[in-house]
């Protein structure tokens, strides 16, 4: 299950058989699935629900258990680490997106995460960097790994090509 340092996806951060299936396609495609014409934005998996010049907003394809809403925020320029993001970018961020999210969806708690860098070390498994937008059902938690995946998870034997 190796792939090549410069790949646009992580296959070992895969979380179940059919998301290692899709980011095994990503992989073979050779393009990033956050840039436009990428994997993530093709048939049902298309649709975003908020844009402006410098992010877009979708569903997740992949919500964590627990949630009443996952959201994935990518920045429209391909950047892989929190600091290669701009000023511009950053303020839309919080000032556009986040009070969005507010405003449309009349909420008060939520969880913004993202990892930064090498996938290798983080356990994303997209290398375009991201936000995850998440909102916990009422009373239940809601978790996600950070760092390499368990010892011995291997998806690609569940895998038939």
């Amino acid at each position: 299950m190796n792939e090549s340092d410069d790949s646009v996806v992580n296959l070992n951060s895969a979380r179940n058989s059919k998301y290692y299936k899709d980011l095994k396609e990503i992989v073979e495609s050779g393009r990033c699935p956050f840039c436009p014409g990428g994997q993530a934005f093709l048939g049902s998996k298309k649709h975003i629900i908020y844009k402006n010049r410098f992010w877009m907003v979708k569903c997740s394809d992949y919500p964590s258990e627990n949630t009443k809403y996952h959201f994935i925020i990518i920045p429209i320029r391909h950047v892989e680490k929190l600091d290669e993001l701009n000023k511009d970018e950053v303020v839309s961020l919080h000032f556009d997106i986040l009070e969005w999210f507010m405003r449309i969806y009349r909420i008060s708690s939520y969880i913004l995460t993202a990892r930064s860098g090498d996938p290798k070390v983080t356990g994303g498994s997209v290398r375009h960097f991201h936000y995850q937008f998440l909102v916990p059902e009422d009373d239940k938690a809601v978790t996600m790994r950070f760092g390499p995946p368990p010892e011995g998870q291997d998806f690609s034997k569940e895998i038939s090509d």
